[in-house]
Parts: structure tokens; C-alpha cells; sequence
């Protein structure tokens, strides 16, 4: 699904120079090579904007702004194995997870190992990290968490990395955490109103273009996807308690407003990790695609022989 248009980011929302959605058409074309742009997200998706932004000969002013500030780190020069156990005594609390995670990181780091090593074995280990919390744990999680989880999960590539270091030394660049408070189109540009974490007072800013880049928004998906809503309406799905995507069993199949699992109907893939945890990455949902696979094979021979038999 698109990006979800901040609340304090809708009154511009229909201006010229704002960008809902960074991967629609030509989205970035009709920024002028000076104009100045601020990106609202720090992920990925943000550092890619400034990448494109670079590649087509833009040198304005560029600034990204997120809650947290934080940037995806990258790669190792070299990648190692997966690194540490968080499944032998898992975690039954978010507290407890992060105490695990960075007790496993000073061992690492004690050994010589990187840090990415450690969260490679949280991908690998995520469903048995993610099923040993309670639902509530899970909740705190992604509400406190997610973003120091996805900055270190998702990784830069070091060709982007380069840009935005660039960018950065020239002065052209510059990353900050602060929450936005309100917007306006007053003829000039678009007046955006933020608070820098940390700090009581607002802060009033020009830019002549802003871009959005907040991510997916999986909770609306059973809004904007017309087979997903059709679905939703016919009670047959609904959005998860985390808001990460369709509420699923854990034999992956979907779970109707009733709290009842429905009869043949699975969710395979990321809109499934509201159950499973880490689901995004390609190892994880093929992984999770065979699970579903191997749970609809079974359940054709179980089917298969009550016909035979009769």
C-alpha cells in the first residue's frame, strides 16, 4: 500500500510540490534542480529519494525529518554467520528482548563479530522470538522499537550511503528528529511547522517541494486494495491488532471478525507477520510461502483420503 499522508502534512496535501508518494509515475519531476525539499521519513525509501534526487542534478537544500532521526546503517565489509541464540531462553517481554539483543551485541563486539551478524540471527530466529512474546509485548514492540529495529534491519546500500555523505559534507543534506506540527501552502512555498525532539518551542520552515516517505501503511490496506476490501467487507479478514497487515492463525489462515479462522483461506507472505514476526525480507517469505504450502498439502490429503475412504 502507498504511504499514509501525516495528519499535520494534509492541509498541502493537494498543493503543488508535494509528493504523496515517491514511487508514483514521475513523482520527482517537476523538482527544480535548486528547489528546496524536505522528506518526511528516514528510511530507505528517504535515502533513495535523495539518491534519485542527486542522480537527476538536483543541488538544493535537502532535509529529512523523522521521529527518531535515526539513518539505516549499512553493510559489513564482510559478512560473517548469524551471531547468538535468542531462542533457547526466548524473551517473553520487549524489555527482556532488547537486554538479550544488546548483551548479545557486547559478545559480539568482544569477539570480533559485527553487529550485523547479530541481527541477521534475529531475522533467522524472528518467528520463535515473535511467538514467545504476549500479544501486549508485542504491541509495546513495534510502538517503541520498530523504528531502532528497521534502520538496523534495513540496510543501506553503500552506493546511497555515499550520496547522502556527500551531500552531507557539501552542506546540501541533513537528517534531524523532530515531529511535524502543522503545514500550509502560503504562495511562497510550503510553510511546514515542526518541534525538534529534545526541544519545547516550533519551528516554521520554507521549502519549495515536500516529499513523503513514511513507508507502507499496511493498516489501511483492506481500504485501498479493492480485492482486500471486498474480502474485509464480506467478513471474511480484518487488520491485525498490531496494524501490520491481516489478522492470521498461526497455520496462516486468516482470522474473521468473529475471531474464528475461516475455512480455506490463507494469507501467505508480509501481511502475515502480525503473527509471525519478521516477514518482510525474501528468505523469510519464502520460508513462510513452503509453511503454507506444506499446511494446504496436507490438508488436500487429509480431504483426499475421507473421499478415497467413502
Amino acid at each position: 500500500p502507498s504511504p499514509d499522508v501525516p495528519v499535520a502534512l494534509e492541509p498541502i496535501a493537494d498543493a503543488d510540490g508535494f509528493v504523496a508518494d515517491v514511487y508514483s509515475g514521475d513523482a520527482l519531476g517537476s523538482i527544480a534542480p535548486e528547489a528546496s525539499v524536505l522528506i518526511v521519513g528516514s528510511g530507505l525509501t528517504s535515502a533513495d529519494t535523495v539518491a534519485e534526487l542527486d542522480r537527476r542534478g538536483h543541488r538544493g537544500r535537502i532535509l529529512a525529518v523523522s521521529r527518531h532521526g535515526l539513518r539505516s546503517r549499512g553493510h559489513p565489509q564482510v559478512r560473517g554467520e548469524p551471531f547468538g541464540d535468542f531462542t533457547a531462553a526466548p524473551a517473553t517481554t520487549a524489555l527482556g528482548l532488547l537486554e538479550d539483543i544488546r548483551s548479545t551485541l557486547a559478545a559480539a563486539d568482544a569477539g570480533g563479530v559485527n553487529w550485523q551478524s547479530v541481527f541477521d540471527q534475529l531475522r533467522l530466529q524472528g518467528p520463535a522470538i515473535w511467538s514467545a512474546l504476549k500479544k501486549d509485548e508485542r504491541t509495546r514492540l513495534v510502538r517503541r522499537l520498530r523504528a531502532f529495529w528497521d534502520v538496523h534491519r534495513f540496510r543501506i546500500a553503500p552506493q546511497v550511503q555515499a550520496v547522502l555523505d556527500r551531500r552531507h559534507a557539501e552542506g546540501t543534506f541533513d537528517n534531524i528528529a523532530a515531529s511535524l506540527v502543522a503545514s500550509n501552502d502560503d504562495g511562497d512555498g510550503l510553510a511546514v511547522t515542526l518541534r525538534r525532539r529534545g526541544q519545547r518551542q516550533f519551528e516554521t520552515m520554507h521549502f519549495d517541494a515536500v516529499i513523503n516517505t513514511t513507508g507502507p501503511a499496511h493498516g489501511k490496506t483492506l481500504r485501498t486494495n479493492p480485492a482486500l476490501r471486498s474480502l474485509g467487507d464480506a467478513g471474511l479478514i480484518r487488520i491485525d491488532s498490531h496494524g501490520l497487515g491481516i489478522a492470521t492463525g498461526r497455520d496462516s489462515r486468516a482470522v474473521g471478525p468473529d475471531g474464528e479462522p475461516v475455512p480455506g483461506l490463507f494469507i501467505a507472505g508480509p501481511l502475515a507477520r502480525g503473527t509471525f514476526g519478521e516477514l518482510m525480507g525474501l528468505p523469510e517469505v519464502a520460508r513462510h510461502a513452503q509453511a503454507v504450502a506444506s499446511e494446504i498439502e496436507s490438508r488436500l490429503g487429509a480431504l483426499s483420503s475421507i473421499v478415497s475412504g467413502r
